[in-house]
């Protein structure tokens, strides 16, 4: 066992790779620790560089996914193999320096914390900065410390270890961390300037992983529909008692063609929009049942 794992997954990024290990070696040279890069089906020569780093730095595991599964299941992959007491997890944009971890190491001793978080002001561009603050407000409906983690971050070895063996079929990190942890810091780290900008996430990867996340970790979009129908039901009812009253107390006919038919149209997709998320619940409990594996490990070198 060795003190710290950093678990890098890339995609596409073979050129900055040979830099991280260099960096993460700098700093940790006086440490046991070792370096699980894993790559996540790139096209590139993402993967021959692994090799050639592996062979350099004695400390680098190489991974390679038999397909591109997506950060979070190639960082799980990378946690499954790792044996350090801690497990740190970095991107491979240099976006965040390794010495940085340094303030996430000091801030595990002072605490006890299971998991520590590097925050810092990402570099998006405004309409994905966006989406993620209204994903973020959205996710604390469900508790304080849910959107505001970061990629990031110090992880117990053991609580890593338990969170990928327990979870076969959900991947997203941060909520698996809150399923089993509420000892949890944010420490504030500075942003490199060698970022090569990098954005993991395009708009509709972003769009897909947060309604991903929302409909298996969360109960925010029921609690919406359940919403939506109470008011419409209300409003109907109240539209009824009126119609009810003008037509026997006031002796007034009513036509009722028009405001029956947008009532009906009005009601009709409310009724689509809740067996749409209903359904969309259901995919994802057909995934878990049938065990659609979230990764899967093609070549290693260990």
């Amino acid at each position: 066992m060795v003190d710290y794992s950093f678990v890098i997954p890339t995609y596409n990024n073979a050129k900055d790779l040979a830099h991280i290990c260099g960096a993460i070696q700098a700093v940790f040279d006086a440490n046991s620790y070792e370096i699980i890069i894993v790559d996540d089906g790139s096209t590139d020569e993402t993967w021959v560089t692994l090799l050639a780093l592996s062979q350099k730095f004695k400390c680098v595991k190489a991974l390679r996914l038999s397909m591109n599964f997506g950060q979070h299941p190639a960082t799980l992959c990378g946690i499954e193999y790792a044996k350090g007491k801690y497990i740190i997890t970095l991107d491979d944009d240099r976006e965040i320096h390794p010495v940085e971890a340094l303030k996430l190491i000091a801030c595990q001793k002072s605490t006890g914390a299971s998991v520590v978080y590097g925050t810092f002001k990402s570099n998006d561009k405004f309409l994905i900065a966006t989406l993620k603050k209204g994903y973020r407000a959205l996710s604390r409906l469900n508790g304080k410390n849910r959107g505001k983690g970061s990629s990031f971050r110090l992880i117990n070895g053991e609580l890593a270890q338990a969170m990928v063996k327990a979870n076969h079929h959900f991947s997203f990190i941060d909520e698996l961390i809150l399923w089993y942890t509420n000892a949890i810091f944010f420490v504030p780290v500075v942003r490199s300037d060698n970022s090569s900008s990098i954005s993991r996430y395009k708009l509709p990867r972003l769009l897909l992983t947060t309604l991903n996340l929302m409909l298996f970790s969360s109960e925010i979009p029921l609690r919406i529909v359940t919403f939506f129908g109470t008011c419409l039901a209300s409003i109907n009812f109240a539209f009824g008692v009126f119609i009810m009253y003008k037509k026997y107390f006031n002796k007034i006919e009513v036509d009722g063609y028009t405001s029956l038919i947008v009532s009906i149209l009005f009601s009709t997709g409310v009724i689509i929009t809740g067996i749409g998320v209903i359904a969309l619940y259901l995919r994802h409990l057909l995934l878990k049942i049938n065990q659609k594996p979230i990764y899967h490990v093609a070549e290693e070198v260990c």
